[in-house]
């Protein structure tokens, strides 16, 4: 991990995600980059008290500068800030993009469930759209040297390893222990189990003696919040799907309530597909250039 970018739109959510990602900066020695996206006012015909865009610059800059001063440890961290104006999630992701971000970090805070129907969240916007890891931070969190990561279970075999790279990158650098967390209405088989040890993601996290648990229960957005809590786990981890109907409506759901309820941070990662084991056609070009890819 060497760059992460960190939304922030100045709410005390956002301040305290600013705080964890210093912090994360500082163990794995990446860089941080601030970012802001705020709505420009619309000129009025015939007003001489609108704000254009380039005039929101110079507060903004301000604002951004008193967030990093106020903040410790940014002493000896490579910190850089920028802001853009429009669709926040959409703006974020290409921001992220540009300065090739590893890892984005965004605040969140529990809010009423009738609020929760109503307006979602940039982190639930994020969580849907985002095509590079996303890690979410609640309001009341803050570091803690990783010690304990809970994934929750993958059973799709067209995940790639690759998906897994930064969650590999974190135990290393951290030394943590790994359980992958498999919740089901019944007790699992043998079988089952053993099918489930093959998969790509749980070969791939082998060198980290990842243990895979059970949590029973039918509400998997109920059990992984208890197991978390439960465990005292320091980061929950979840793969977001994109490539069916099916996944997208089950895991974005699962996702999106756990971005609402969660109390610990949230990493997710975005699924990287295998052509191959999806028996997908890959042409020759695309083969030599990369072995996986990210869907749409």
């Amino acid at each position: 991990m060497k760059k992460i970018l960190v939304a922030t739109d100045f709410s005390d959510a956002s301040i305290n995600a600013f705080l964890y990602a210093l912090n994360l900066a500082r163990a794995t020695g990446a860089a941080v980059h601030l970012y802001h996206v705020y709505h420009a006012v619309q000129p009025i015909p015939e007003s001489y008290l609108v704000h254009t865009t380039p005039d929101l610059w110079p507060s903004i800059k301000e604002k951004l500068d008193t967030m990093v001063k106020g903040a410790e440890l940014t002493s000896s961290l490579n910190i850089s800030i920028s802001a853009d104006h429009g669709r926040a999630s959409d703006l974020i992701l290409k921001e992220a993009a540009a300065v090739k971000a590893d890892l984005i970090v965004c605040g969140t805070k529990h809010t009423t469930p009738d609020l929760k129907k109503i307006f979602g969240s940039t982190a639930t916007a994020l969580s849907h759209k985002t095509n590079i890891p996303l890690l979410v931070v609640p309001l009341k969190v803050s570091y803690n040297t990783i010690r304990h990561i809970a994934l929750a279970c993958d059973t799709d075999p067209d995940t790639s390893r690759e998906t897994v790279w930064l969650l590999k990158d974190i135990c290393h650098r951290f030394s943590a222990s790994l359980s992958v967390v498999l919740v089901s209405p019944d007790p699992v088989t043998a079988k089952y189990e053993t099918l489930f040890q093959s998969m790509p993601v749980m070969d791939a996290l082998k060198p980290y003696r990842a243990a895979l648990e059970f949590s029973k229960g039918s509400n998997i957005t109920h059990s992984l919040l208890k197991f978390s809590n439960e465990k005292q786990i320091d980061l929950l981890v979840v793969i977001s799907h994109k490539h069916s109907i099916f996944d997208r409506l089950i895991v974005e759901s699962v996702t999106r309530q756990l971005v609402f309820h969660t109390d610990h941070p949230l990493l997710i990662l975005p699924q990287l597909r295998d052509p191959i084991a999806a028996g997908e056609n890959v042409d020759e070009e695309e083969e030599k250039g990369q072995d996986f890819f990210y869907t749409d």
